[in-house]
């Protein structure tokens, strides 16, 4: 029998500074400090953690200071820690980019973000390059971690292409407003079960003001999301917290056979037309 993980996760969330991206971090640090003494193995921190949403005059390289930081805290709490997106710089391009630190400090994998978000008069694309792959990164103590952001998770093909890839743990950590709110709960949701997959999403807290739809407030509600779609765990809404949930990648192994939804189910030349067509 083949043995798997089982360990604690979390999602972090609080509430942003809009404007120190030093006081952001400090919360950051504290909250992930408070997971490393529950004992969590794998905590993940909201999308731009450390600068609200995210500003080209808040860019650095990475490794960097900020992921220095994050780098420490691993180490010292022998975790994982999948930190946010933040702004990276790269010579003359600018990323929104996932840092996945392992428990001796080192950046093991960079997420650029693959898709942007693209609504009327608030174009990422405008700031950021695309990356251009899906990572899935395989440990033994936590299983094969994917790695997506934000409005990834609105293009079903991105979860679908980390759970082919071989991912057991979905990392996706995003900005959801008040005003997409439920429909993105509901999405989270549907993705962990037409994947069974878990899912990891931390949520900020906070406001974006000024933006041309408006402003927008982030109510928290991070989650952590079973294979069948279950809610395991939720920080609340409204403030600073942590959900915390335990990850059993043996029990998502025995539903992936009762369901047998990959077994027989796949069929590219039903699909394989599609996509050129979506390309």
């Amino acid at each position: 029998m083949v043995k798997r993980p089982k360990y604690k996760a979390a999602a972090v969330q609080f509430e942003w500074d809009p404007e120190s991206k030093d006081n952001n971090l400090e919360k950051a640090k504290v909250l992930l400090k408070e997971a490393g003494k529950e004992g969590v193995k794998l905590a993940v921190l909201q999308e731009y953690f450390a600068t609200a949403y995210g500003r080209k005059k808040d860019a650095e390289p990475i490794p960097g200071p900020t992921t220095d930081c994050l780098s420490s805290i691993a180490k010292r709490y022998k975790m994982y820690i999948a930190g946010g997106t933040m702004v990276e710089r790269d010579k003359d391009n600018f990323y929104s980019t996932l840092s996945f630190i392992d428990p001796t400090g080192e950046i093991v994998a960079k997420y650029r973000k693959v898709h942007i978000l693209d609504r009327p008069g608030i174009r990422d694309e405008s700031q950021f390059k695309r990356g251009k792959e899906i990572p899935v990164c395989k440990t033994k103590e936590i299983g094969n971690i994917g790695l997506l952001a934000g409005v990834d998770l609105d293009t079903p093909l991105a979860p679908w292409v980390a759970a082919r890839k071989g991912c057991e743990v979905l990392v996706v950590p995003h900005c959801c407003s008040s005003k997409y709110v439920d429909a993105h709960r509901y999405l989270l949701r549907a993705t962990a079960w037409g994947n069974l997959i878990y899912i990891i999403a931390p949520n900020p807290v906070g406001y974006w003001k000024g933006t041309p739809e408006g402003d927008f407030y982030y109510l928290g509600g991070s989650t952590i999301i079973s294979p069948m779609g279950e809610i395991l765990a939720n920080a609340g809404e409204f403030s600073d917290g942590i959900a915390i949930a335990t990850i059993d990648i043996s029990k998502l192994w025995e539903c992936r056979e009762t369901m047998r939804t990959w077994k027989g189910q796949i069929v590219p030349e039903a699909y394989e037309p599609y996509l050129k067509v979506m390309i």
